[in-house]
């Protein structure tokens, strides 16, 4: 009779559907594991960081040279983009980038910039080279290389929120008119 019983409650196990359970999601770490969900730069403040700054721009013949310093106390590490633009007469120049080394923290370097032209839709193998002893005004930019995989608190990469640089609102520096220093930099 026994047999008959569990025999009877198997069948009607069979019949039944599957029961799926949902699982509750890995609990996240306990406060004795926070040793591990360190900070990006972990016991360093802001004086730690790079701060890149264009502090000032001269034309001499047909070359800008940039002043680039790094105002922090950090090594800014290269490579680090200087990128200028000019415009005369209502004539825009196209872009023109270098690439130097990094800068130590207090290091300042002047950058030359040559190479400046105008876009075109003409097939000529180059463009036409644009006047920049004529011109009202220039800008120039410093910027740090984008980070790598670097991860925040959260396990994620941070290619926006790890903190790289102090300021970036000195990275920026544009003169027009009388202001463009002219000559080469002593």
């Amino acid at each position: 009779m026994f047999q008959l019983l569990i025999f009877a409650l198997a069948a009607t196990a069979q019949d039944d559907a599957p029961v799926f359970r949902r699982l509750d999601p890995p609990q996240g770490p306990m406060p004795a594991e926070n040793y591990r969900l360190s900070q990006w730069h972990p016991n360093q403040d802001l004086r730690t960081f790079p701060d890149l700054a264009v502090n000032d721009l001269r034309i001499d013949q047909g070359t800008l040279y940039v002043h680039v310093t790094n105002k922090g106390k950090a090594r800014a590490k290269g490579p680090i983009s200087v990128t200028a633009r000019a415009e005369s007469n209502g004539v825009k120049s196209g872009a023109v980038a270098v690439r130097i080394d990094g800068l130590k923290g207090g290091e300042s370097r002047w950058v030359p910039l040559t190479g400046f032209s105008v876009k075109t839709a003409s097939t000529a193998p180059s463009a036409p080279v644009f006047a920049l002893g004529s011109a009202s005004v220039v800008s120039a930019a410093a910027n740090l290389p984008p980070p790598g995989s670097a991860f925040d608190r959260s396990g994620q990469t941070c290619s926006h929120s790890c903190p790289q640089e102090v300021d970036e609102s000195n990275n920026n520096f544009s003169a027009a008119g009388s202001a463009i220093a002219r000559g080469s930099p002593e």
